[in-house]
């Protein structure tokens, strides 16, 4: 299990959810691209439309932008994404990783 910490600028807290998991897949994705070098990588997620446009992409320019910098890193390292639908119920994991709040990290 591998946990990227980090947090949303105001105005990227006010994207679409999918906006946002596009986003954190590629960014986990970068922080940890060195250690998945040929691997095959099952990603979990509860939001359908994430999978759907990992899989074969999107209309909109903002989501198609994120999934082209996603296939991107997976092309250049040689990873196989799969990503994977689960019900929000069994995400709980991820879930509670996501409502830590690192009390030590602040800007100006």
């Amino acid at each position: 299990l591998h946990v990227a910490p980090g947090s949303w600028l105001e105005h990227e807290a006010k994207q679409s959810s999918t906006w946002r998991e596009l986003v954190a897949v590629g960014r986990v994705l970068q922080a940890i691209a060195s250690k998945l070098v040929n691997m095959r990588v099952r990603w979990f997620t509860d939001n359908q439309n994430v999978v759907r446009i990992l899989q074969v992409g999107s209309a909109k320019p903002r989501l198609q932008s994120e999934a082209v910098t996603v296939f991107g890193l997976c092309l250049t390292n040689n990873i196989r994404l799969e990503p994977e639908w689960i019900p929000r119920e069994e995400n709980h994991i991820a879930d509670y990783i996501s409502r830590i709040v690192d009390h030590d990290d602040w800007s100006l």
